[in-house]
C-alpha cells in the first residue's frame, strides 16, 4: 500500500505540468470564443454612462449575494436590471469600476461563469498533487458554448459554486437549498463592522479576525475551495480600497469605514468614484496570502466572538474616566494672585458661596423688619 501511495504521488507530480499547460489553452480557448460571441457595449435599455451616477434596485432587478457586482449594477457599469450580463461586458465593467488589470478581469470573469456552470465537488481539496479538479475542468470542456451564455446576478446565490457559506454578511444556504439568500443580514453586517479599529479604518487584521469568526460560528463548514474565494474577495476589497496607491494596498491604514460601509452595506461607490491605482492578479493574490497566513496564526478558535462595536467602546471609555475635580474660583486665588484672578473670583463665586450670601439677605430683611417696628414700610400686607 505505501509503495502504490508513493507511486500514484510521483504519477501526480509527473502529469502536474501537463495539467497546467492544458488549463491554460482552456482557458485562452474560453476568452477567445468569449470575443468572437459577445460585443463588450452594455446592450440593454437600462444600462447607462457618464457619471455612473447611483440608482439603488428595484423590485424586479436582479440582485447576488456579491456586493462588489451589485455595486457595478447600481451605478450601470453593468446592465441596472442585473440580468442577461455578457462576459465581455463584465470585463468592461470590472477594468472600468475598479481599475482591474486585463488578467484579473478575465481570470475572473472567465473563471466565475465555468464556476457557475460547473460547480467544483465539494470535497475538492488544493493539495499539489491532487487531480480532482483539472479531470473536472476536462468532463466540462463539452459545455463550453453553455458556459458563454449570458447570467442574471441572481445565478450567482447557486450554492457552492461561487457563493460560498461563512459569507460576511448574508446567511448560509438552507440545507438541500440550490440557492443561498441573496438578502443582507444586517446582523451579520454589524458584526463585520464591530471589528474597525478606533481610528474608523477597516484593516488587515480587520478582515482576518471577521474571517475566522464567521468561519467559527458555521462550523467550519466552507471547503477549502471556496474558503480560497473568500479570502480573494476580501483581498479585492482590501487592494481596490485601500488607502495605498498600489495594488496590495496599505494592510495598516486600511479602508476608511465610511467608504466600507457604503459599499458593503449600500452597494454604492463615493461620489466622484475613480480607481486610484491598477489592481492586478499579483496584488490580489499577495494580500490574499497575507490574510490566510494572519488567519492561521490566529487560529481556528481564535476569535469566538464580536468586539464590541466603536461606538459602545467609546461610550464605555468615556464611563470609564473619572470626572474632572472643579474646584471654586476662590480656592485658586492666592495673596500672590493678580487682579484679574481675584476680580474673575469675584464675577464666578462657587455654589456654597452663593447660598451663604442669599440666606445672609433673608437674615437682613428679617433684621430690618424689626428694626422698622410699626412703621409698616416692609408690611406688604398694607394696602
Amino acid at each position: 500500500m505505501a509503495s502504490l501511495s508513493r507511486l500514484s504521488r510521483t504519477v501526480c507530480l509527473s502529469l502536474k505540468p501537463l495539467l497546467i499547460l492544458f488549463l491554460l489553452v482552456f482557458l485562452l480557448t474560453l476568452v477567445s470564443q468569449a470575443r468572437h460571441l459577445h460585443d463588450p457595449k452594455l446592450t440593454t435599455t437600462k444600462a447607462f454612462t457618464g457619471t455612473h451616477a447611483f440608482i439603488p434596485p428595484t423590485s424586479s432587478d436582479s440582485r447576488s449575494p456579491c456586493p462588489a457586482l451589485n455595486t457595478l449594477a447600481n451605478h450601470g457599469y453593468l446592465p441596472h436590471d442585473g440580468k442577461n450580463i455578457t462576459p465581455s461586458q463584465l470585463v468592461h465593467a470590472l477594468k472600468s469600476a475598479y481599475g482591474a488589470t486585463t488578467p484579473l478581469a478575465w481570470v475572473l470573469t472567465y473563471g466565475g461563469y465555468f464556476l457557475l456552470r460547473n460547480p467544483p465537488p465539494t470535497s475538492l481539496t488544493l493539495a499539489p498533487s491532487s487531480v480532482s479538479h483539472f479531470a473536472h475542468i476536462a468532463n466540462s470542456l463539452p459545455t463550453l458554448p453553455q458556459l458563454l451564455a449570458p447570467l442574471d446576478l441572481a445565478d450567482l446565490a447557486l450554492h457552492n459554486h461561487i457563493e460560498h457559506d461563512a459569507s460576511l454578511a448574508h446567511s448560509n444556504a438552507a440545507p438541500h437549498s440550490l440557492y443561498a439568500p441573496t438578502s443582507t443580514n444586517h446582523t451579520l453586517l454589524e458584526q463585520l463592522f464591530a471589528f474597525a479599529t478606533l481610528n474608523d479604518a477597516f484593516t488587515l487584521s480587520s478582515i482576518a479576525r471577521a474571517r475566522v469568526l464567521r468561519e467559527y460560528q458555521t462550523n467550519n463548514s466552507i471547503d477549502a475551495f471556496h474558503a480560497e474565494i473568500a479570502r480573494g474577495e476580501v483581498a479585492l476589497v482590501l487592494g481596490i480600497f485601500g488607502s495605498a496607491l498600489t495594488d496590495v494596498g496599505n494592510l495598516d491604514e486600511g479602508i476608511d469605514m465610511h467608504l466600507f460601509r457604503a459599499w458593503f452595506g449600500e452597494n454604492r461607490l463615493p461620489e466622484r468614484w475613480t480607481p486610484k491605482h491598477a489592481q492586478t492578479l499579483r496584488g490580489t493574490v499577495k494580500i490574499s496570502k497575507a490574510i490566510r497566513a494572519l488567519m492561521e496564526k490566529i487560529g481556528k478558535d481564535g476569535v469566538n466572538e464580536a468586539p464590541v462595536s466603536q461606538a459602545l467602546q467609546m461610550h464605555t471609555l468615556q464611563r470609564e474616566r473619572p470626572p474632572p475635580i472643579i474646584a471654586s474660583p476662590l480656592e485658586n486665588v492666592s495673596a500672590s494672585s493678580n487682579r484679574s484672578a481675584y476680580d474673575g473670583a469675584l464675577l464666578f463665586p462657587s455654589v456654597k458661596e452663593m447660598e451663604m450670601d442669599v440666606s445672609g439677605l433673608f437674615s437682613l430683611v428679617k433684621e430690618t423688619e424689626m428694626d422698622v417696628g410699626g412703621s409698616g414700610w416692609l408690611d406688604l400686607s398694607e394696602e
